[in-house]
Parts: C-alpha cells; structure tokens; sequence
C-alpha cells in the first residue's frame, strides 16, 4: 500500500511544537484535527487571515509551495519541504526587531533540531526524517520574523516500475 503525505499533520505538528517556545502566546497551523496543542488540548486550529494582527507571539505554519522530490530507489522517494512560518513580533523598529529576531531564531532552531522527526504515525514510525529551520529573515510591515522550515519526508510509493500506456 503507498504512503500518503502526512503534511497537513506535519504542518500542523510544527505549530504545536513552536507553541512550546517562550514567547510564543498563541500558535496556528492548517486545522487538520490531527494534532493537539499541549496547552489548549484541543486540535491546532487553522491560522486566521489576520493571524499576525492578534499581536506579538503569535505563531503560524502555512502551507507550502509543491515539494522538490528525489527517488530513492523505483519506490521510494523523498520529497523536500520549504514550508513557511511566521511569528509576530514587538516592532516596530528595525533594532528591536533584529534584536527579538536573533533570539526567536535561536530558540526556534534548537526546539526544532531537538524534536527534528516532528511527529510520529499511530505505529510510532516518524512522519518526516527531518524537520529543521533553514532560514529566517525579520519583515518591518507588520513586524514579523519568517522563517522557513525544511522538512523532508519518505515515501514508499508502492509503484511496478517499467509500466506501459
């Protein structure tokens, strides 16, 4: 049977997981229903379209662009995601928030490389091999750090090579 991606979820696990962080007061995701937030207990909800204006420390995971993919072998394959993430931040000008930045960025590489497999199916196998941030960069208007969380996650595609039309 081929696996399915698990990206909705994985989007949704990175949200829980920065909600984890200090400074981190609310965190949004897609709304798969498939992952709880520790604090609330209730599923990660998907991010209102003015997320970023509720004020500072407010978290979210997008969804991303199509992903790069790579074959393993006939049928597995890797598929590599760039997927975008947001934090509000104090503001308003650029030394404070370079300032809030730096630190954001350190706590988030290091909740994200200690927890780099992100979540786990019902059998316990990871959802992903790796999940870490590869990017961050401070935005003025609203003042907002983005990051960019790359995850790559393998899929047996359970294909017979060698098919014909």
């Amino acid at each position: 049977m081929s696996d399915h991606t698990a990206i909705a979820e994985i989007i949704d696990a990175s949200a829980a997981l920065a909600r984890r962080i200090t400074g981190v007061g609310a965190a949004f995701g897609v709304g798969s229903g498939l992952v709880t937030d520790i604090y609330t207990g209730i599923p990660v909800p998907a991010a209102p379209t003015n997320a970023l204006d509720l004020g500072p420390g407010v978290h979210v995971s997008r969804w991303p662009k199509t992903p790069a993919v790579r074959y393993l072998s006939a049928t597995v394959a890797e598929w590599t995601w760039q997927i975008p993430m947001d934090l509000s931040l104090m503001g308003p000008d650029l030394p404070t928030l370079l300032s809030q930045g730096i630190e954001m960025f350190a706590a988030y590489s290091e909740m994200f490389a200690a927890h780099s497999q992100l979540c786990r199916a019902s059998d316990g196998t990871p959802r992903c091999n790796s999940a870490l941030i590869t990017a961050a960069d401070p935005r003025q208007d609203p003042p907002t750090l983005e990051f960019t969380l790359t995850v790559i996650e393998r899929l047996n595609l359970d294909i017979q090579p060698g098919g014909t039309l």
